[in-house]
């Protein structure tokens, strides 16, 4: 890389840099808005379920522990054939946006 070739990268990154700096307070004071729909059925974390309408990125970590304690199931310590692995939480229906059709369930 020559001295030219990373003054241009340099250049790249203070240009960057000064973009960021001058958004600052707009990006600040924007207003963060949250999915309606979450599509991890299985993996919904307790205030999705409880219909908490003020919910952050913990959601997501609950999903990835779920799915994380799925794979630690999988291993041959755990499950010897591919029969014995189950779902951590199996489900009839996906309260709340996935009402069961018999409404005797």
């Amino acid at each position: 890389m020559t001295s030219s070739e990373s003054k241009t990268e340099e250049e790249k990154k203070d240009d960057m840099r000064s973009r960021l700096l001058k958004t600052k307070d707009q990006r600040k004071n924007m207003k963060r808005e949250l999915t309606g729909h979450v599509v991890t059925r299985w993996y919904r974390a307790p205030e999705i379920i409880l219909l908490e309408k003020d919910y952050g990125p913990a959601i997501d970590i609950w999903a990835v522990g779920c799915i994380f304690a799925e794979l630690l199931g999988m291993m041959k310590e755990n499950a010897p054939t591919f029969m014995d692995r189950k779902p951590l939480f199996p489900g009839k229906s996906c309260f709340p946006l996935s009402p069961s059709k018999d409404p005797t369930e």
